[in-house]
């Protein structure tokens, strides 16, 4: 992962349609940006998805906030310090430390490979 991360240290700045693989640079303090598109209609069934994209800064709607995002993350102000800040600390809602092992244990309990 250190070295997927590191490979970010060049770019200024990462812009896509939903996918989590735009989470990563954003881990890295990188701006990012995901993009409203048509597969954003098939998230928005799943609340905690929905919320995950669309109720953090990077989420853009239209055309003129990306145009705005895009000048704030070029000027590197206090503002996209703090909105990077923001969508860090959304995102670490829904992934918290460990959250991987967390993930692991609760599969193993519902297959019944460990006791409760």
């Amino acid at each position: 992962m250190i070295l997927f991360i590191d490979s970010f240290s060049g770019s200024m700045y990462f812009c896509r349609f939903y996918t989590t693989t735009i989470l990563l640079p954003l881990a890295a303090g990188k701006p990012s940006l995901v993009i409203d598109s048509r597969i954003q209609n098939e998230i928005r069934h799943w609340p905690e998805l929905k919320d995950l994209y669309e109720g953090a800064d990077f989420f853009i709607r239209d055309s003129e906030t990306l145009v705005s995002y895009l000048k704030s993350i070029q000027s590197k102000n206090e503002q996209e310090k703090s909105r990077i800040e923001r969508s860090i600390a959304h995102v670490r809602k829904y992934f918290p430390d460990e959250a991987g092992k967390i993930a692991v244990q609760r599969i193993e309990r519902a297959l019944g490979n460990v006791e409760k």
